[in-house]
């Protein structure tokens, strides 16, 4: 998500034909459990800038998210539970973000990962491990 592009991974894997996917690319809005993430982490789809080229689009936050994966030749994986989410989920490839506004949601890059780490803080290969 733009909030943890990691374009030096991605450059890496795609340069040695791995495929990308992007697990939470919407931010893991619907996530609470603490063992992932704190009250003062921030809302993805709830930012100015991703809410102002959806707007541009005439597209959802969620839909904006998933397109500038598929942008950047990432799969993506979003959840949703809900029908009409999932469907509008699907409703995403039939436009392409503007190069001006993928450097604009990849310039959003915090190193902020909202999921996964935080779990295993002593693991020999958490890249978080103080």
């Amino acid at each position: 998500h733009p909030y943890f592009v990691q374009q030096e991974l991605v450059d890496f894997c795609k340069d040695n034909g791995i495929v990308v996917t992007a697990h939470s690319p919407l931010g893991a809005p619907g996530l609470t459990s603490r063992a992932f993430k704190t009250d003062s982490d921030p809302v993805l789809m709830e930012n100015p800038t991703v809410a102002a080229i959806a707007k541009k689009y005439g597209r959802s936050a969620a839909q904006v998210l998933i397109r500038y994966h598929l942008d950047r030749g990432i799969s993506v994986i979003p959840k949703s539970v809900t029908p009409s989410r999932i469907k509008e989920n699907f409703e995403v490839l039939d436009f392409s973000l503007s190069k001006e506004d993928l450097e604009t949601l990849a310039s959003l890059d915090r190193k902020l990962r909202l999921v996964g780490a935080k779990l295993f803080p002593t693991h020999p290969y958490n890249p978080d491990k103080a």
